[in-house]
């Protein structure tokens, strides 16, 4: 998982990127990628799922938007040949 500026600012758009590969290390396009991003500490927090798109092969993004600082998590769950569920933290400015 990359983003366009780390930390990212809050109530700003910004770029996730994810690059997504198989087992053997070969891009896997095709896949359905979907991100759920949460706020543990704010359990009210609104759902946040940006919708990811394949814009290469292998690689995908979605804009997030982060309302709030503090600390995040981003689920992300890849299916492709298999379902690989991963989980990211983040710190939001």
């Amino acid at each position: 998982l990359s983003m366009a500026e780390y930390p990212p600012p809050t109530m700003r758009r910004t770029t996730l990127r994810l690059a997504v590969s198989d087992v053997q290390g070969r891009p896997l396009a095709g896949a359905r990628v979907c991100l759920d991003l949460d706020m543990p500490d704010c359990p009210a927090m609104p759902l946040n799922r940006p919708q990811a798109v394949e814009v290469a092969p292998g690689t995908y993004e979605a804009a997030a938007l982060f309302a709030m600082a503090g600390y995040w998590q981003a689920r992300v769950e890849v299916e492709g040949e298999e379902r690989q569920v991963y989980t990211f933290y983040l710190r939001v400015k």
